[in-house]
């Protein structure tokens, strides 16, 4: 479903019975598909995009890859990214192994600021009644007595 098509909106009744006598009736509406469905995808994407990046620098960095190709490529893009977060804590190197506690804490604090910006958008967009009431939850079952 995409931000322009309307969501789908579909009325459900249910009722109880005993000897053949309807005592309970129930009815709701449901709306299906979330108008956030595209963007929160985009999110996620992004948020997975960076994560795999400064992933790749702290693996290729532990493993005491050399520096050109492919590499060279990885620490170019995630460059940027974990800037803010150098020299927060030293780094542990062993020989040529080193891995970035800094890096480590940027995919940290990345992930974070990508969950919180899910729930922000979840709540703009989470569907309101129409006449302004709070919107409640009900869980229904479809019950016949004999």
């Amino acid at each position: 479903m995409s931000m322009t098509e309307a969501p789908l909106i579909t009325e459900e009744r249910d009722e109880a019975h005993i000897a053949g006598r309807p005592v309970m009736e129930r009815r709701r509406t449901v709306v299906g598909g979330d108008p956030s469905f595209r963007m929160l995808q985009t999110v996620w994407f992004f948020l997975g995009l960076v994560e795999a990046f400064v992933g790749l620098r702290v693996i290729l960095r532990a493993a005491a890859a050399h520096d050109v190709g492919f590499v060279s490529f990885i620490n170019a893009v995630s460059g940027p990214l974990v800037a803010p977060f150098e020299g927060i804590t030293p780094d542990y190197v062993h020989r040529a192994n080193v891995v970035e506690i800094g890096s480590l804490i940027a995919m940290l604090v990345y992930f974070l600021a990508g969950y919180l910006v899910v729930k922000l958008v979840r709540i703009a967009t989470a569907p309101r009644p129409a006449d302004g009431a709070t919107p409640t939850r009900t869980h229904t079952r479809t019950t016949t007595y004999q």
